[in-house]
């Protein structure tokens, strides 16, 4: 995450880098301690910094989504939506905006729980309509 380009200046940016720097975590089971293991990237949760920098390393996948798809973004959860008529282009430009989701998630750290990843088709027809191709993320 670039400082400079979310209007952080002064010694804040420093103070962070710092932060962020040569980090080891150990773990407490009763009396027994776990050997130290560096921490290459990210903020531990309970960390005083870890909501703050976890909201703004994740605002910009909304720069993933191209119009005439829609997307909203509350704090961890994302959605991408799409009105259109035809099935297959349909398909297609929600598989390509998955495809750059999936790209800017795997430069950045994150990973998505397909557990929790859904897809939900709304149409006014009555007639049911054919299963569309799956997507994939």
């Amino acid at each position: 995450l670039e400082t400079a380009q979310i209007g952080l200046r002064g010694s804040l940016p420093k103070l962070l880098q710092t932060f962020l720097s040569n980090r080891t975590i150990t773990v407490r089971i009763q009396d027994q301690l776990s050997p130290h293991h560096t921490v290459h990237n990210g903020f531990l949760q309970g960390e005083v910094w870890s909501v703050p920098h976890f909201l703004l390393a994740i605002n910009d996948i909304t720069k993933c989504v191209p119009f005439p798809l829609t997307q909203r973004l509350f704090a961890d959860d994302f959605s991408i939506s799409l009105q259109f008529s035809n099935p297959r282009r349909t398909t297609r430009l929600l598989q390509l905006t998955l495809d750059k989701i999936s790209s800017w998630s795997s430069d950045r750290g994150f990973r998505f729980s397909s557990g929790k990843t859904g897809l939900v088709i709304f149409h006014k027809h009555r007639r049911r309509l054919p299963h569309p191709p799956p997507l994939l993320l």
